[in-house]
């Protein structure tokens, strides 16, 4: 692996670790504590409390709400009814082609040499049409 490319995912690592230790203890300490220290003069820099949390629940909130969305996204208009045939073959399917029932009935009771989809309607009409 790249030398370079460690240093650099180490510096991220150790960068937002830091960032997160400093929101933390932001967030948690009283500005009393604060007063009559070198930090006091970034204190005053810095947004209010009351941002940090807000930008943070919207955060969790649109990722929450994109989850949910793409789920029902997924569910609603990608997924296929059940009566389609999508739900039993696909594009990259190989049926057999045949020109009467006795050649589909040899590919229905003989092995074949190669991989071939049986059209379901025959597979059905096979399996539980009583003749």
């Amino acid at each position: 692996m790249n030398k370079e490319r460690q240093y650099g995912g180490f510096s991220v690592y150790v960068s937002s670790t830091l960032v997160v230790f400093f929101i933390v203890v932001w967030a948690f300490l009283p500005k009393i504590i604060l007063q009559g220290q070198a930090i006091a003069e970034v204190y005053e820099i810095l947004p209010q409390r009351y941002w940090l949390i807000a930008i943070q629940c919207l955060v969790l909130m649109t990722m929450l709400f994109t989850y949910v969305g793409m789920l029902s996204y997924n569910i609603d208009m990608l997924t296929v009814p059940l009566d389609d045939m999508r739900t039993i073959t696909d594009t990259q399917g190989r049926i057999v082609e045949y020109k009467n029932f006795s050649e589909l009935d040899w590919y229905i009771t003989n092995e074949t040499s190669g991989v071939a989809d049986l059209p379901i309607n025959e597979v059905s009409r096979v399996l539980y049409l009583q003749e």
